[in-house]
Order: structure tokens, then sequence, then C-alpha cells
């Protein structure tokens, strides 16, 4: 299992008791701050700002309910 920063930063803020649309302006923040992009589903970079909150958004939802029950099994995450 691959892990992006994008990922990394949406797990930060979940397990700080972020979630919806704070969590996104928070990750989409901190991605700006290091120069990331944020791409769509086939790698295209993602211009419009309601877009990429969508996109973390979606990011968030799919951690929550696969990713995150995946790492803790694993014992990655408490």
């Amino acid at each position: 299992m691959s892990f992006s920063t994008i990922q990394a930063m949406v797990v930060q803020g979940l397990e700080q008791g972020m979630e919806g649309e704070l969590l996104a302006v928070c990750v989409q923040a901190g991605l700006a701050s290091l120069g990331a992009t944020i791409r769509d589903a086939e790698g295209q970079p993602l211009e419009d700002p309601a877009a990429q909150l969508e996109a973390l958004q979606t990011v968030a939802v799919d951690l929550q309910t696969t990713g995150l029950p995946l790492l803790r099994h694993l014992g990655v995450l408490a």
C-alpha cells in the first residue's frame, strides 16, 4: 500500500478531530504551502479551488472507510 503526502495530511487532520470542509481546507492550505499539486483521478492538475476541496473530501471519506481501518489492523495507527 502506497501512501501519498495528501493521505498523510488527511490522516493527521482526522486524528486531530477535523472532518468535512474544515479538513479539506486545512489540507489544501498545507499542500499549497508545500507547492504541491492536487490532481484528479486521471493525474491532471486541479486548478479550481472548489474541485480541489471536493477531491480532498473524497480522499478523506475513502481513508475513513477503508484506509484507516486497514492501517489500524496492520498496527500502523493506534
